[in-house]
């Protein structure tokens, strides 16, 4: 589990300055004050966006089948 998280920190880390690029295109702030805010928003707003992306590929990607196997093992002298 601590590397699932220091790996999803690592992908933050690395996937905000592209979320604040798209940003910035999509939304085109008219003054530096508009950009540097919506640089501190992309990069707060960094760890819902991969949020989703994961709820998305969980959609997607089917889980792997789990369930219970029940049985005795018999040895060969015992038959």
């Amino acid at each position: 589990m601590l590397r699932a998280y220091l790996v999803f920190q690592i992908v933050r880390f690395v996937s905000a300055p592209f979320i604040a690029v798209i940003a910035y295109y999509v939304i085109r702030p008219e003054s530096t004050e508009g950009t540097v805010a919506l640089a501190f928003a992309a990069g707060f707003a960094s760890e819902t966006v991969l949020l989703w992306v994961r709820a998305a590929l969980n959609k997607v990607i089917p889980a792997p089948p789990t369930g219970a196997l029940t049985g005795s093992v018999v040895g060969l002298g015992d038959r």
